[in-house]
């Protein structure tokens, strides 16, 4: 594990990005993640991501350093290279100045928490598309889960439990299937 300061290049426009790591693979692996997912904190660097591609991008070792210096020998490269935006894509002029560990007001968190209502935490709000829905249920199509002898009982007794069906919802259950072309499921059936 070597630990160091680096930078992430753009061949492209010489624009340079600074940062330190006790584990510098894995901080390259991490910038290089978000990056290519679109989600990196520095969205002036994300941007020009997607505007020039990975392929413009090179991540080097400027020096190594111990975990005791790491801050100090970034403040130097800060120091002379930090313009604003301009040439440099730091966001802040003094080294190790994150939001890491902060804590977010309760107003912050509600105002967070109201943004992200009704979207789905593992696709991130992104809807699905038609064929993207379609691929997925022909991938799951078929599948036997296998349950424990625990798990049919109790769905065995839910079924035994259930109240009847209306034939109000019997009659809309049925011109759904028609109309989607599908097979009711076999209720009851022992």
């Amino acid at each position: 594990m070597i630990s160091g300061i680096y930078r992430i290049v753009n061949v492209l426009n010489n624009r340079q990005y600074f940062g330190s790591s006790v584990c510098l693979k894995s901080r390259k692996n991490q910038h290089f993640r978000e990056l290519k997912t679109g989600i990196h904190s520095n969205k002036f660097l994300q941007n020009d991501f997607i505007k020039c591609g990975q392929e413009a991008f090179k991540f080097e070792v400027l020096e190594e350093a111990t975990e005791t210096l790491l801050l100090d020998v970034e403040q130097k490269y800060l120091d002379q290279y930090f313009d604003n935006k301009n040439q440099c894509y730091n966001i802040n002029p003094i080294a190790g100045k994150t939001r890491l560990g902060a804590k977010h007001s309760e107003a912050t968190k509600k105002q967070m928490s109201s943004l992200k209502k009704g979207k789905s935490s593992n696709r991130l709000g992104i809807p699905c598309t038609e064929e993207h829905k379609r691929k997925l249920s022909e991938a799951n199509k078929g599948i036997a889960r296998p349950k424990s002898e625990e798990t049919k009982i109790k769905m065995s007794l839910a079924a035994k439990n259930r109240k009847p069906i209306s034939e109000e919802t019997k009659r809309k259950m049925s011109e759904t299937h028609k109309r989607l072309g599908t097979k009711p499921p076999k209720r009851g059936v022992q």
